[in-house]
């Protein structure tokens, strides 16, 4: 059935159609000066008629002929979709690679389809692993100390972090009834799965430790990160009801656990709450919410807050898991600074080299806090695995 439909289109395509038109003109002019006999001269009408027939056998061998090399210029997409096989398609485009490149690389140039072209193309077939115009700020408050659990004396120290991040993006398919969500993860292995799940569009990792430098419970872990963090999220212009997953305690269960504690009066304990579906990881904490069902569709702008607490450490990363088209920045502001200490920026963008595929930096040192940016101007293109490590060293 494929072969017979690209005959089809082959025969039906828009050099035909004007092939067929001038063939059935010459035919039906033959026959009217045959009827008509006009010219009355025989010697001047059979001349006309014989280049009449001439014209129409031409115009009709062009239905059949494949395109001219000189109509290759012309074509436009959808004619190549619909006449040329894939196969014969990927062979073309490694041709054109070989023809670009200098001399005999034939390895160089299957990396360059391989892990260049087919990658991309890929992309462009799941438009949600493409963002565009992503602008990532994040600012830190060092050295804070929270010590509110409900039923235990527990000191956490960790460093307040605030991001918001803006772009425009499809966001990825999901199933009919089905929630998005924002994540923190309590392990590396939680935020992996995560990662792999198309509902979860932003996710972190939060590790918290107490005062003696051991890591919370999951029980402990859940309650400080409901009371310390806070989302929120606006799709096209529209701002999201957000609710916090939950799992109500089963009957073996002591009350006053991490999802039910009942006198939580700050962070996300304020926000409406959903009962987790089977999935349920008591190291994952998740933010629901469910955009328009217009805003599903198309390349919309979408802006997340997130605020969340990190290790006491003197760095921070951002990554990037998607492929990032146009103006990249990326911006990190730390409080509370030591005055020997100084905001610094390793980022690690990968693109194609060219000579004006410059980043952009600046840095800001105020009284108050620090502030180092960062950006790819317009019209750059990042890979998955692109970002920036933030240090503050004494």
């Amino acid at each position: 059935m494929g072969r017979i439909r690209r005959y089809f289109l082959h025969l039906t395509r828009q050099r035909a159609r004007i092939a067929l038109l001038v063939a059935g003109s010459a035919i039906a002019l033959y026959a009217v000066l045959t009827v008509a006999q006009w010219p009355a001269n025989a010697n001047v009408r059979d001349p006309i008629q014989q280049i009449l027939l001439i014209l129409a056998g031409t115009a009709a061998s062009a239905v059949f002929l494949p395109e001219l090399s000189s109509d290759l210029w012309n074509l436009k997409a959808v004619d190549i979709r619909r006449l040329i096989p894939t196969e014969k398609r990927a062979a073309l485009a490694r041709s054109l690679i070989e023809a670009e490149s200098a001399g005999d690389q034939s390895e160089w140039n299957k990396l360059i389809y391989e892990q260049a072209l087919v990658p991309l193309i890929a992309a462009s077939h799941e438009p949600a692993q493409m963002i565009r115009n992503m602008s990532y700020s994040v600012q830190a408050h060092l050295n804070e100390e929270f010590d509110q659990f409900a039923e235990s004396t527990t000191t956490v120290q960790y460093h307040a972090v605030q991001t918001l991040s803006r772009s425009e993006r499809v966001l990825p398919p999901i199933g009919e009834d089905q929630d998005y969500w924002i994540s923190a993860a309590r392990t590396v292995s939680a935020l992996h799965q995560e990662f792999r799940n198309p509902n979860c569009i932003a996710r972190e990792v939060v590790t918290l430790f107490d005062s003696d430098g051991h890591e919370l419970s999951a029980q402990l872990w859940r309650e400080a990160v409901v009371r310390l963090c806070t989302v929120g999220v606006n799709v096209n212009g529209e701002t999201q009801r957000i609710m916090r997953e939950v799992r109500s305690p089963r009957r073996d269960e002591p009350s006053g656990t991490a999802d039910s504690t009942p006198d939580s009066r700050a962070g996300s304990a304020t926000l409406p709450v959903v009962e987790a579906g089977e999935d349920y990881n008591e190291d994952i904490l998740r933010w629901r919410f469910r955009p328009a069902e217009e805003d599903l569709r198309e390349r919309v702008p979408v802006q997340i807050a997130f605020d969340f607490p990190v290790v006491r450490e003197d760095r921070f990363l951002v990554y990037f898991n998607y492929y990032c088209a146009g103006a990249t920045s990326v911006s990190m502001k730390v409080f509370n600074l030591s005055p020997t200490a100084e905001l610094r920026c390793d980022a690690f963008f990968g693109r194609a080299k060219r000579a004006e595929a410059r980043n952009e930096e600046e840095y800001v040192q105020g009284l108050l806090a620090s502030q180092r940016s960062i950006s790819t101007g317009r019209d750059s293109l990042l890979w998955p695995g692109s970002g920036a490590l933030f240090s503050w060293h004494g």
